[in-house]
């Protein structure tokens, strides 16, 4: 980008603006609730308005006006936009979106429109753009970002950019203080001349002469020995401070590099969208892991392939809205895309509700392109698909027929190192799997003292710390365990789960409770020296060891500090003891249904931490919507929300013959009598109180109810 260019703080800018605005209206297209509602999408709008008319893009502050005079009457309405206002505001965002994408390229559009007569009042907001801009396209036509651009221009956090500010400030002071040390070194040059003078005396000099020299002499070669010695002191503290303030500039400025994968939502859940409408098939995308934070590339290559993986699920996955209501499935098909780390690797996985591979009619097409192929199980069938090359489809549209999708995805994971897998079901759906190899990433980890090493584990998966003596840890032959909260969890010395050998002498510890898919373990340390955000590298190839190590990090200093894989670790400390691995808790997931951030984030690692999927809505409208696109094991659900409120979700879920046997356990701040009762009225299962809130209690409530 040119520095000249105009358009390079409005380009950043107006693009934020229309992702916030589209996110909105796929919201208002899925009936749910809108993040900040009406006034602040209008806030949105105006704010795209004003900054196009300073750069003098008039066309794009005539469609943001459209914008507004679509959101007005709603402003002080209690009903909710109509769905189909929210695909006319998607038309007018594909129509500023197509606009900015030419901006600086040499075929911008107009900086001002040309004269038209001025609309009338009543005009719909379709029409108020000038009759020289021709009607919006097809929201599924119009020009967008490519997928690397998607990730590539998500602005950083601007805690993160105040931490390289902050840092590259320190070093600075740091660097003014090294410049006074060149005045002592210029004292330290004159004193070495005046030595040199003093020992050129007269070789015939008499006695008292020559020994007033040498202890003048002496006199100098102390004075430079105390200069040289204050000059190495603050040489030798600068460097290291100095050292210190770059290594933590350069973890920050690192971190700048990586974007949260939820940066892609949006733009799959648009994929999905535009897809439904163009095929008629009701669907909708269903995204976790949003927080997981990856370099830009990854996130940027990653991002294509996901574009072909959820269109394909609409083309050919999902059944027809005729055949799912023939089936008993829901009628809006579900997308479900979750984003995770797994030990070394970031998993991208995108599973569809829909039919399943037809695995007869990709035999027939095989019988013309493969012959050698035919007959083969389906495993090798799957492979072969990520070739390329075939298609089930009956005619070549935009959306399917030229057998590129999943050969876009192999592709993708050849780019980056990783792998591909693909898994399905007749009948259930199917799944495409694409893990890389991470480059760098985010994470939050407790950070250990373990045997004079430091070590670091993702704090997701740390349920809990406790202090343990000698009589809390039960020995049963070379079996160690604790009990906690009613069971028996097996335990480890750290160090002993990371291979090294020797005796642990009874002492007082300070130990992990860590989860992972086959269960809960604790793990002993010397030391908790508390959590912190890193970012984790991958190690070497040559470095390469045990499962349990996932990474790396480095310290203020630039020392290493090993990074542990918390699945890994509960499975060698299960081995460890001779424990066999628990089975995983249900699939189905919980639905967490607050319009709280706190309360849900909270709610969110309490149940992963226990083993359950999660999925998250932020008002009972969307908790409505989400409950009736996927089958879940329990509903816990806030009560006081704006909107529909946790009883009357209820309520409703119970009158709904699709929802009426899940169970549904109410969060309240209320703990009056009548309260329980209404509670109890409307068919909730359980009544939890916040300020009373028991973690064990609420897991224990839960497992009875999902178990039943």
């Amino acid at each position: 980008m040119a520095q000249d260019d105009p358009y390079k703080y409005f380009r950043v800018e107006a693009a934020e603006l229309v992702e916030l605005l589209g996110q909105a209206a796929l919201a208002i297209d899925h009936g749910a609730a809108i993040s900040g509602g009406v006034a602040a999408l209008l806030r949105h709008a105006h704010t795209l308005k004003g900054a196009a008319r300073v750069v003098r893009q008039l066309l794009i502050a005539d469609r943001a006006h459209a914008i507004e005079d679509l959101l007005a009457p709603h402003r002080s309405s209690a009903e909710p936009i109509p769905v189909g206002d929210g695909a006319r505001l998607l038309a007018e965002l594909d129509a500023i979106a197509a606009m900015l994408a030419k901006l600086g390229t040499g075929a911008s559009p107009p900086l001002a429109a040309p004269a038209a007569p001025p609309p009338a009042a009543s005009a719909s907001p379709l029409r108020l753009a000038s009759s020289a801009e021709p009607t919006p396209a097809p929201p599924a036509v119009a020009e967008r970002p490519r997928a690397e651009q998607v990730a590539a221009t998500v602005r950083a956090e601007v805690g993160e950019v105040e931490a390289v500010v902050e840092g590259l400030g320190e070093s600075l002071v740091e660097l003014e203080a090294l410049k006074g040390t060149l005045g002592a070194l210029e004292q330290v040059r004159q004193l070495g001349e005046l030595l040199g003078r003093q020992l050129m005396a007269p070789r015939r000099a008499d006695a008292e002469r020559l020994a007033g020299a040498l202890e003048r002499a002496q006199a100098v070669v102390q004075d430079l020995k105390a200069g040289l010695g204050r000059i190495d002191g603050s040489l030798r503290s600068g460097f290291e401070r100095l050292g210190r303030e770059l290594a933590q500039t350069h973890t920050a400025a690192e971190r700048l590099r990586l974007v949260p994968a939820r940066s892609i939502f949006n733009s799959l859940e648009r994929a999905v969208y535009d897809a439904a409408r163009e095929v008629g098939k009701p669907a909708t995308l269903a995204s976790s892991g949003g927080d997981v934070k990856l370099d830009s590339h990854v996130l940027g290559v990653a991002h294509g392939a996901l574009l072909h993986v959820v269109r394909n699920s609409v083309a050919h996955g999902l059944e027809s809205a005729v055949e799912r209501a023939r089936l008993g499935k829901a009628a809006v098909g579900t997308i479900t895309l979750s984003v995770s780390r797994r030990g070394r690797d970031v998993v991208f996985s995108c599973r569809d509700d829909g039919a399943g591979l037809d695995l007869g009619a990709v035999r027939r097409v095989l019988r013309h392109t493969d012959g050698e192929l035919e007959g083969q199980d389906e495993d090798q069938i799957l492979r072969r698909l990520l070739r390329g090359g075939i298609s089930t489809s009956g005619s070549v549209t935009r959306l399917s027929g030229r057998g590129v999708g999943l050969d876009v995805v192999r592709e993708a994971a050849e780019r980056l190192g990783g792998s591909v897998a693909l898994e399905s079901a007749r009948g259930k759906g199917f799944s495409v799997e694409l893990c890389v190899p991470l480059s760098i990433a985010a994470v939050s980890a407790v950070v250990v003292e373990c045997a004079g090493r430091t070590l670091a584990l993702p704090l997701e998966s740390v349920v809990l710390s406790v202090r343990l003596g000698p009589s809390d840890i039960t020995c049963a032959g070379s079996r160690e365990s604790i009990c906690h909260a009613g069971q028996v969890i097996p335990f480890a010395p750290l160090g002993r789960a990371l291979g090294t050998s020797g005796a642990y002498p009874p002492k007082l510890w300070s130990a992990l409770i860590v989860s992972g898919p086959s269960g809960q373990v604790a793990v002993g340390v010397d030391r908790l020296l508390g959590a912190r955000s890193l970012v984790l590298r991958p190690l070497p190839e040559v470095a390469r060891g045990t499962a349990v190590v996932a990474g790396a990090t480095l310290d203020a200093l630039g020392n290493p500090a090993l990074v542990l894989d918390s699945d890994a670790l509960v499975v060698a400390v299960q081995r460890l003891v001779g424990v066999e691995a628990s089975p995983p808790l249900r699939s189905r997931p919980i639905l967490v249904i607050d319009d709280s951030l706190t309360t849900r984030m909270l709610e969110q690692s309490i149940l992963e931490s226990a083993g359950y999927e999660v999925a998250l809505a932020t008002s009972g409208e969307e908790g409505l919507d989400k409950a009736r696109a996927r089958p879940y094991a329990l509903f816990l659900v806030d009560v006081e929300m704006p909107g529909i409120d946790g009883f009357t979700f209820v309520d409703r879920a119970r009158h709904d013959p699709a929802l009426a046997n899940v169970p549904a356990v109410l969060v309240s701040s209320r703990s009056a009598p009548e309260d329980f009762a209404r509670g109890k009225a409307v068919g909730a299962h359980g009544y939890i109180v916040k300020d009373r809130f028991d973690q064990h209690e609420l897991l224990g409530l839960i497992e009875r109810l999902v178990s039943a």
